[in-house]
């Protein structure tokens, strides 16, 4: 699937559904062209290679995905690939997804392999008035479509915020066996986020440093932004880690306690049967051979000091603050 937002020098803006149209459209000086591929094949990558004068190398990153975030420069234009969330209904996190960009003062090129709510948007905007998008420079564009990858790994962390001070508060409170798997997909959430988040810091930093010459000193500033707040999510997410961790240590704490708590209430019991059971088996409890001779009361005796044992040690217990 292919739409080509086409902006020509009298200021006529367009839309293009076909390659050869978008490849006619980069030949009128001062044109502005953004295309947008969904699900490429080799052959309409080829295509588009051919038509825009675009590196096989690059060309060759797009179809095969999976590549680490960065950015390489070209005679004329840049190639970066960049990642946002893909999350489910839940806001859980499901996986990233890749965006390829060719960047020039002339063209916008974005490639993905699946559905992006957020270009989806931008696309939207674009048809309702492309002269704010297009008409103000492909810097600016490339700076909006940046900054909405970005936000789409907000909701993201708005639901981590939340579970993880849930997670606290339940390990503490009440800990329930299902907390060490809840813990787990939060941790693994948090690692895979991670692991695109951290490479895309440098690549955004060389647009904010104004690195390439198409990117105009009065965008870079709003390039800085967008950095700033990629910063501030790989913060917030080592920060939701390490509470993520905290509240492991204190379930894992919880659960010992409770543990050693149980084991103490067997203990003091245990310990409370012994006296009562050892004056028993001395005895074999048999009154009759009892060493002083016959003594009718000898039941009663042996069972009032097996109480005042108990009771003795049972008031020991209690004032060591047993139980």
């Amino acid at each position: 699937m292919l739409v080509a937002h086409i902006r020509y020098a009298d200021g006529t803006c367009e839309v293009a559904t076909s390659l050869i149209e978008a490849a006619r459209a980069l030949r009128e000086p001062g044109s502005q062209i953004w295309l947008d591929m969904e699900e490429p094949d080799e052959w309409s990558l080829a295509l588009l290679g051919e038509a825009f004068s675009l590196h096989p190398l690059a060309i060759e990153d797009c179809l095969h995905g999976e590549q680490r975030p960065h950015i390489d420069p070209y005679d004329g234009y840049i190639f970066m690939v960049l990642y946002t969330a893909m999350l489910s209904d839940e806001r859980n996190f499901i996986g990233s997804r890749e965006l390829a960009i060719f960047g020039s003062p002339q063209f916008v090129i974005t490639i993905h392999h699946e559905p992006m709510e957020c270009l989806k948007a931008i696309q939207d905007r674009c048809g309702r008035d492309p002269e704010n998008v297009l008409g103000r420079g492909m810097d600016h564009l490339l700076h909006m479509i940046a900054d909405t990858l970005m936000d789409g790994y907000q909701p993201f962390l708005d639901r981590l915020e939340s579970e993880a001070a849930q997670l606290e508060d339940e390990a503490l409170f009440d800990p329930q066996d299902d907390i060490l798997e809840r813990i787990s997909n939060i941790r693994s959430e948090l690692l895979q986020g991670r692991r695109y988040l951290t490479p895309q810091r440098e690549a955004l930093a060389q647009l904010a440093r104004g690195e390439y010459a198409f990117i105009g000193k009065n965008i870079r500033p709003y390039f800085r932004d967008v950095l700033d707040h990629l910063v501030r999510i790989t913060e917030d997410i080592d920060l939701y880690r390490e509470q993520v961790t905290s509240a492991r240590e204190l379930f894992m704490s919880t659960m010992s306690q409770k543990s050693n708590e149980s084991i103490k209430i067997f203990t003091v019991i245990a310990t409370l049967m012994m006296p009562p059971t050892l004056v028993a088996s001395i005895y074999g409890m048999n009154f009759h051979l009892w060493p002083s001779g016959e003594f009718e009361h000898a039941f009663w005796v042996v069972i009032g000091f097996m109480a005042a044992i108990t009771a003795l040690l049972a008031w020991c217990f209690r004032r060591w603050g047993w139980f």
